[in-house]
């Protein structure tokens, strides 16, 4: 079963509280993961506070952004996360990509990334698919999908909760994965 965030937010809640410092962006990944983006990012903010060398909750911030269409702002998280790792060039290039060209030129940006570090690490196609997605990419996006379904990505059960691929709800291929996976369909 899918699609039962609220409980997923409450275990959460549980957890944290018997050991806050376990895992600090689980709180704000739940709240992310439900859509509740203002919970997120006000839980990712105040854990920051302590923390502010934090790549997981600078991430999740990233991923927020991203989420509620805030470029911009995600820009930025993004260029965060990559100076905390280190990489201060890419996280320029990040940041003129974004003055250049656009979110476009980001995401692209992030295809090229991907493209060279995927041929030395594994990268499920689902992360392929999530960028051609929020490029509008439809047979691109569902062709990674596929790919996903075929690999049996575990990432694949965490699609129905990216807004990136919500403009595929109503596609026969799209609904035959998340019924091929079992899922209950979050449309």
């Amino acid at each position: 079963r899918s699609n039962r965030q609220d409980e997923a937010i409450e275990s959460q809640k549980k957890a944290t509280e018997l050991d806050p410092f376990a895992r600090p962006f689980a709180m704000a990944l739940s709240y992310m993961v439900a859509r509740r983006y203002d919970e997120a990012l006000n839980d990712a903010r105040m854990r920051l506070q302590t923390t502010p060398q934090d790549i997981d909750l600078h991430w999740i911030l990233y991923e927020t952004y991203r989420r509620m269409g805030r470029q911009k702002k995600a820009v930025q998280e993004l260029q965060q996360m990559v100076m905390l790792g280190g990489d201060k060039k890419g996280a320029e290039k990040f940041g003129s990509s974004f003055r250049d060209g656009g979110y476009s030129a980001v995401l692209s940006l992030e295809l090229g990334n991907l493209q060279r570090d995927a041929s030395k690490h594994y990268h499920s196609p689902v992360e392929w698919a999530g960028l051609y997605a929020e490029l509008g990419q439809r047979d691109k996006t569902l062709s990674y999908l596929e790919e996903a379904y075929r690999q049996h990505s575990p990432l694949l059960f965490d699609i129905q909760n990216f807004p990136a691929f919500d403009f595929l709800h109503s596609d026969p291929r799209y609904r035959s994965i998340i019924n091929g996976m079992g899922l209950s369909p979050a449309y």
